[in-house]
């Protein structure tokens, strides 16, 4: 099955393997073949996004659910996030981009959070995120630095003054170039 590609043997597989998951022999022959489901799926999807989105997502959920602590369940988890991502779902993308912080906690996941709580449109909780401060680079420090000009923009715009005044230090503490700077002034 494995060898050909064959879907068909691979789903019938699987199907049998789930009702004998009791054992571990089954059980790790499971993962297996969910393993190799998943690269078809990926492969299908890299052909076709929109025809294949649907189905690869499924099946990668399905992989994280049953082998959480699985090495792949993380990249299964990564995959999702940047489905989510490519395709402006931030809703579904941010709490993914969570799961791997917590893991992961380095400054790609970082900035895939950040990144997401800004397409959210929530740079307050990106300003008083603990993140916001941990990490330092400067796909991050640009995080930041527009994080807290948008929401200086939001406060202006309410008549929240105080607010205002302490999102453009921020922005200023991000160093932005001289340029950018003189946006503020």
């Amino acid at each position: 099955c494995v060898d050909l590609k064959n879907s068909n043997c691979l789903f019938e597989l699987e199907t049998r393997f789930k009702a004998e998951k009791n054992t571990p022999e089954a059980f790790e022959f499971l993962k297996k073949i969910q393993i190799e489901l998943l690269a078809l799926y990926d492969s299908a999807y890299e052909k076709d996004h929109q025809k294949h989105q649907v189905a690869f997502i499924g099946r990668l959920k399905q992989f994280i659910e049953q082998f959480p602590n699985d090495p792949i369940a993380l990249k299964s988890k990564k995959r999702l996030f940047g489905i989510y991502f490519s395709s402006k779902n931030y809703t579904e993308a941010l709490p993914i981009a969570e799961q791997v912080f917590k893991i992961e906690k380095n400054n790609e996941s970082a900035q895939k959070m950040l990144l997401s709580l800004f397409e959210l449109g929530k740079y307050d909780v990106i300003l008083t995120d603990p993140v916001y401060n941990a990490f330092v680079s400067p796909e991050i420090m640009e995080i930041k630095r527009e994080a807290s000009l948008k929401s200086a923009m939001i406060n202006a715009g309410k008549g929240n003054f105080e607010n205002y005044e302490t999102d453009i230090r921020a922005y200023l503490n991000t160093k932005p170039n001289d340029e950018k700077a003189m946006v503020v002034y």
